[in-house]
């Protein structure tokens, strides 16, 4: 191993390490180390502009942008609203095709940040049995198009720099489709079971809580179920006058 090999390993092991301890902003680490591999002619100036102005990258931002309007407005709201009427078996599969759809052409991040507000609000059904499909729905939706996941514009614009032609936006959607269609009918079959019926008032009353209770079990149908909770430390006596 050379030594220009040596010195790259350990930027990006500073790299990693910085990024893990999450004590300085991700923009300045990959800039500072970026800028240290260029000073040490590791990489080419006009090379790490072209990487700056990568198609891949701008796709990726504009994306996150056209999130960013729909959060803002309450298109989404009023959206989620009708994803989630009726039975739960039939609001899951309503929710799991919308939320596909819509991580196909968008950024994964940005859908599951959008539509964490208005499911936690829905009234019909608790969020516990909501969030978790609809997070596997944003990932597995992403695979179904080229934009709907950076890697696969990241790995397009390798492709492309290495002279290969690049893929067109559809060219995975027949094996993600398969991938979608399968794991959505196990999770329509599965996931009324697993996550049981809970009420949003059993779930408002069990965040109200206190850690302590929460961690032992006093809910619905817990081990300490019929058992009276704990009072509070400094509960007021009865038949005494208060201040």
């Amino acid at each position: 191993m050379t030594w220009q090999q040596t010195l790259v390993f350990l930027g990006l092991a500073v790299l990693v390490v910085e990024l893990v301890r999450g004590k300085r902003a991700p923009a300045a680490v990959f800039t500072s180390v970026a800028f240290a591999f260029i000073l040490l002619d590791f990489v080419s100036l006009q090379r790490a502009l072209q990487q700056m102005t990568n198609t891949g990258l701008v796709t990726v931002v504009v994306l996150l942008l056209l999130s960013v309007v729909l959060d803002k407005s309450r298109l989404l709201e009023q959206v989620a609203e009708r994803l989630v009427s009726g039975g739960y078996r039939w609001a899951l599969v309503k929710l799991y095709v919308s939320t596909c759809l819509y991580s196909a052409f968008l950024n994964n991040t940005a859908v599951v940040a959008s539509l964490i507000g208005p499911l936690r609000q829905s009234r019909q059904h608790a969020p516990s049995r909501l969030l978790m499909p609809m997070c596997f729905a944003a990932s597995l939706g992403g695979i179904l198009t080229l934009v709907g996941t950076s890697t696969n514009l990241l790995v397009n614009s390798l492709m492309i720099g290495r002279g290969l032609p690049g893929l067109h936006i559809f060219d995975l959607f027949p094996v993600g489709a398969c991938i979608v269609l399968a794991c959505g009918a196990t999770m329509v079959l599965l996931y009324p079971r697993l996550l049981g019926p809970k009420t949003p008032a059993q779930e408002q009353a069990w965040r109200l809580l206190p850690g302590s209770q929460r961690a032992g079990g006093f809910q619905a149908g817990g081990p300490h179920r019929g058992k009276r909770r704990p009072a509070p430390a400094f509960a007021p006596v009865p038949g005494r006058d208060r201040a």
